[in-house]
């Protein structure tokens, strides 16, 4: 919401609840919505694509921290699960995922913070993360954008900078509201 107040000033965020099929149903039956904010790849796998009227791009929403990233949970003495599962990893998606979780861990944030973060893996293999930390009414934004070639180090170094520029006091704040 704290980014659709920072693009969109004049929009009134209202959230809903219920899978992509009921939301859009919602819409549809005309109850109070102008618009839905929903995922790409939700409504492509739903086949609604076609509904899609303004993508927005990465740049401008930045997705949580995490997203997209599926995450296998097995039990510790299970090493066939492990094995098994272990196959399964994708040694990019994972340092990407270490980065931004890093970089949350430090700015003791959780899933009701206004931080947003996006690890990509150049084609060089330096690793970047653009994180935000935004005020809840979108006027403050903070935004950092760096590279590294170890996850740890680049999450470490993005929250240093995200907390030199202020950013205790804003998710401070938010903890509040």
């Amino acid at each position: 919401m704290a980014q659709l107040a920072l693009h969109w000033p004049g929009l009134v965020p209202v959230a809903i609840r219920g899978n992509a099929n009921s939301r859009l149903a919602k819409l549809d039956a005309g109850d109070r919505y102008d618009a839905l904010l929903l995922a790409f790849s939700g409504l492509e796998r739903i086949g609604q694509a076609a509904r899609i009227t303004h993508p927005i791009d990465v740049d401008t929403m930045v997705p949580a921290v995490g997203s997209g990233t599926l995450v296998l949970q097995c039990r510790e003495d299970d090493t066939r699960t492990r094995d098994l599962a272990a196959s399964l990893g994708d040694p990019r998606a994972w340092r990407e995922t270490v980065a931004e979780r890093t970089m949350l861990h430090i700015l003791q944030g959780n899933c009701h913070s206004p931080i947003a973060a996006l690890a990509r893996t150049e084609p060089d293999g330096r690793l970047g993360l653009r994180a935000r930390v935004i005020s809840l009414d979108g006027k403050t934004v903070l935004d950092v954008h760096e590279w590294a070639a170890d996850p740890i180090t680049l999450g470490t170094s993005v929250a240093a900078a995200l907390l030199r520029q202020g950013a205790r006091d804003l998710l401070d704040l938010s903890a509040h509201a």
